[in-house]
């Protein structure tokens, strides 16, 4: 089930769901966690999580002020000041996009990144 958060003007701003399968996390290298106390909230996902870090080597980023049970586990923790998510998304996003970074695509072609790639109408559009 998806959650959608709707702003004043009814655009969506995010969602609750994942867009990947729980087993994936077995199969990452890197795991960055923010703003989620997951262990708590969806412990089954928590455990593969746990799993992919001490069974399989995954690297393990958690961005969360708070202590929680992922840090046992974390590479890296970063313990932001509260309401500083999206500073700290909009510095990991200019990196990315000012390296040139792309994700790994299986058609051959990757997805743009970086200014003006969205087009006229789906910057308008409104989602349902």
């Amino acid at each position: 089930m998806t959650q959608l958060n709707r702003g004043r003007s009814g655009r969506d701003l995010g969602s609750g769901a994942m867009t990947n399968s729980l087993e994936e996390v077995l199969q990452a290298k890197v795991i960055f966690v923010i703003g989620s106390n997951t262990t708590w909230n969806h412990p089954v996902f928590a455990s593969l999580l746990k799993q992919a870090v001490k069974l399989r080597g995954a690297k393990l980023i958690v961005c969360d002020p708070r202590r929680i049970d992922l840090v046992d586990f974390a590479d890296i923790w970063l313990q932001q000041r509260n309401g500083s998510d999206v500073a700290l998304l909009s510095g990991l996003v200019h990196i990315i996009v000012r390296e040139g970074w792309k994700p790994p695509t299986t058609s051959g072609s990757a997805p743009k990144v970086g200014r003006n790639t969205a087009s006229p109408s789906s910057s308008t559009r409104q989602r349902r």
